[in-house]
């Protein structure tokens, strides 16, 4: 969403104003992760009967501790502006343009069951000799792919899953019918 990625550069900017971009990395990296595994944050957050005020005392009495000032203060301009349902988002979109700051690109990596440390190391390998050293690898376990996996990044992938080879097997077999 363009409220997000506009939420996400303002804070980025205001971090390299402030010179905290270390500890904005730390406090959106365990805050975004505490969105996506607390149901009961995810719902709080998304509650259109807890008012501003109230979302931001919560907020400040959660996260004041834990946090730093300067990212605090964002929770409580999201809350006050009624933005804070956007927040998972924001943090999403703060984490890649913090990347791309860096010169690190995002890959996804998504296989149809949990691989073990052999295999992701030679895919690791194989994928930041393609890409190189400058990479962050996401996994995901999808059991619908039935085995192998497939590896995005950008608009790029490679897709190396048995579904997709039996799609491709299913699709040979009807045009030469």
């Amino acid at each position: 969403m363009i409220a997000a990625q506009r939420y996400a550069k303002a804070l980025l900017d205001l971090a390299l104003e402030k010179k905290a971009l270390d500890d904005l990395d730390r406090d959106v990296s365990a805050l975004s992760a505490a969105f996506k595994s607390i149901r009961d944050l995810q719902l709080f957050i998304q509650s259109p009967l807890i008012t501003s005020s109230k979302k931001i005392q919560i907020m400040s009495a959660l996260f004041a501790q834990q946090t730093s000032a300067l990212c605090l203060e964002f929770l409580k301009l999201v809350c006050r502006q009624r933005r804070e349902a956007l927040l998972p988002e924001i943090f999403t979109s703060y984490t890649q343009l913090r990347l791309q700051q860096q010169g690190i690109e995002k890959i996804n990596l998504v296989s149809a069951v949990e691989l073990d440390a052999a295999t992701k190391s030679s895919i690791y390998k194989s994928v930041r000799a393609a890409w190189g050293a400058s990479t962050v690898i996401e996994e995901s376990v999808k059991p619908e792919l039935i085995g192998g996996f497939i590896i995005r990044q950008g608009d790029r992938q490679w897709d190396h899953s048995v579904a997709r080879q039996l799609q491709s097997i299913r699709k040979q077999l009807i045009t030469k019918n």
